[in-house]
């Protein structure tokens, strides 16, 4: 009963399955499949990670800076808001993450709001 059985397990390493589960009695499909999965098995371990170590691939193109120091004042004058002085921390805004740059066009005010105490705390 034991050499049976391996001698069935041996025979079934060389079956081939397909998407119907109908499995094809055939060595030589059989033997198709297992070498097929066996090249993909030893492509991966042998030129991916051995060889090529691509697991571990490293950005070489350039890595560069820039940074802008903005400096002065600006004067504005409007109907709604009258006369009003800019400094740098008006305009200028932090970056917000890598490989950012931000110029503010657009800004929307509040009427009447200052900085200060704040009456609930």
């Amino acid at each position: 009963m034991g050499q049976a059985a391996w001698k069935g397990f041996a025979l079934s390493l060389f079956d081939y399955k397909t998407a119907k589960f109908v499995v094809a009695k055939s060595k030589k499909v059989g033997l198709l499949y297992r070498v097929l999965q066996l090249t993909i098995l030893l492509y991966l371990l042998i030129w991916v990670f051995l060889i090529k170590k691509s697991y571990q691939d490293i950005d070489t193109s350039l890595q560069s800076a820039v940074v802008t120091k903005v400096k002065g004042v600006a004067y504005t004058n409007t109907t709604m808001l009258g006369e009003r002085l800019w400094d740098v921390a008006d305009f200028v805004i932090p970056s917000q993450g890598e490989n950012v740059f931000f110029v503010v066009t657009n800004l929307i005010v509040t009427p009447n709001q200052r900085q200060g105490i704040c009456a609930e705390v």
